[in-house]
């Protein structure tokens, strides 16, 4: 008897890849030991910037958060993209900032099926770290 594999999509491929990137790296706590407290709010936005399409508030548990610190793109045809907040969270915390906020673009690109066409993804993600030390 086989057992097929079922193919993988790109997405779920990127997916998979980004993951093991975030569970490798150390976590924020042994990364950042000087940071005691964080507060994360972002909001999705369409690539006009106009309409919102989702956010997410929470407070990080530094223990186990992971320092390779990065959000999934919400388009559910993206791929290769997402918000990689490493290097913004490094920065603001280097600078000792409470309050760090921004905006950055998604970098991938959105796969359409029925059209046949690919095109940049360009989501907005607007972020605002509210840091305790």
């Amino acid at each position: 008897m086989y057992a097929f594999a079922r193919k993988l999509s790109p997405r779920t491929q990127y997916r998979l890849l980004r993951n093991e990137q975030v569970n490798q790296s150390a976590t924020l706590a042994e990364t950042f030991p000087a940071v005691k407290a964080l507060q994360v709010n972002v909001e999705f936005f369409d690539s006009t910037g106009i309409t919102r399409t989702g956010r997410m508030k929470y407070k990080v548990n530094l223990a186990h958060g992971k320092s390779h610190f990065c959000f999934n793109c919400v388009h559910d045809n993206c791929v290769g993209g997402d918000y990689d907040l490493t290097k913004e969270l490094a920065n603001a915390i280097s600078r000792k900032v409470k309050i760090a906020e921004g905006e950055m673009r998604c970098a991938g690109t959105r796969h359409h099926r029925e059209r046949k066409e690919q095109k940049p993804c360009q989501g907005i993600l607007r972020y605002k770290l509210t840091l305790g030390y």
